[in-house]
């Protein structure tokens, strides 16, 4: 009898991680905005809320996924009073398709009020991995770690081996398991999964972005070098918060 038990365990085991291949999760991005400022414009903190939560949802299945910021109704804690004026940070549009089949990626970006299509292969990050273990959202995750010298940034991602499917949030990815958080510069920014629905997405939701008419289609090479030379020209940042380049 109990060998039997056991079976049916690993029976129902291999069932649930079969149904977990594909659907929806959803991640709170959180990051700290006056830690990004840097030590020559701190007088921005007064302009800038502290913190920034938005809400991000990833589609997937074992073929692609879909990264995109939730739309929320506008909330007063998105708005910060600071110098006599209003600010409003939003989470963008930014949309990030991965063809993990034919390993694209196919990505709409908007830089400087500009919107780009990002047409390229997928880049796998040099991550590595750790024996570290931690549960996130009760799955049992392992570590990985990627120090990014582009960006200057020290990246801890934990990924769940039993969501088989290389895929996560923004561009960390590519790691054997689903990744449920990420830590950038110990707490700088977060990003963690909160809630998944394992239900199929359909081919409608889950597809590639498409650039407007007026937008441009780009590599990854080329919309690195435009971000650049803007930076150059703007003296190194946008209002002192750090753009992520990837």
């Amino acid at each position: 009898m109990k060998i039997l038990s056991t079976i049916i365990f690993c029976l129902l085991t291999a069932l649930v991680w079969a149904q977990q291949n594909a659907g929806t999760l959803v991640y709170e991005f959180k990051a700290n905005l006056h830690r990004q400022l840097p030590p020559d414009n701190q007088d921005m903190k007064a302009m800038i809320p502290e913190f920034r939560t938005s809400r991000f949802q990833l589609l997937f299945t074992p073929e692609a996924s879909l990264y995109k910021a939730i739309e929320e109704e506008e909330d007063e804690d998105d708005m910060h009073q600071g110098g006599g004026m209003r600010i409003r940070i939003n989470a963008g549009n930014d949309e990030i398709y991965r063809d993990l089949t034919n390993r694209r990626r196919i990505e709409k970006r908007e830089f400087m009020g500009q919107e780009y299509l990002i047409d390229d292969t997928l880049k796998t990050a040099p991550w590595k991995l750790s024996a570290d273990r931690k549960t996130v959202m009760g799955f049992d995750c392992m570590k990985a770690m990627w120090s990014d010298t582009t960006n200057k940034r020290e990246i801890v991602a934990w990924f769940a081996p039993t969501i088989p499917v290389p895929s996560g949030p923004d561009i960390y990815t590519s790691l054997p398991g689903m990744v449920l958080e990420v830590d950038i510069n110990n707490g700088e920014t977060v990003i963690r999964a909160q809630t998944a629905e394992w239900k199929q997405p359909s081919e409608k939701a889950l597809k590639a972005p498409k650039g407007p008419k007026d937008g441009k289609t780009v590599t990854a090479d080329e919309y690195r070098a435009i971000v650049d030379e803007q930076l150059k020209k703007m003296g190194g940042g946008r209002g002192g918060i750090r753009i992520m380049r990837n």
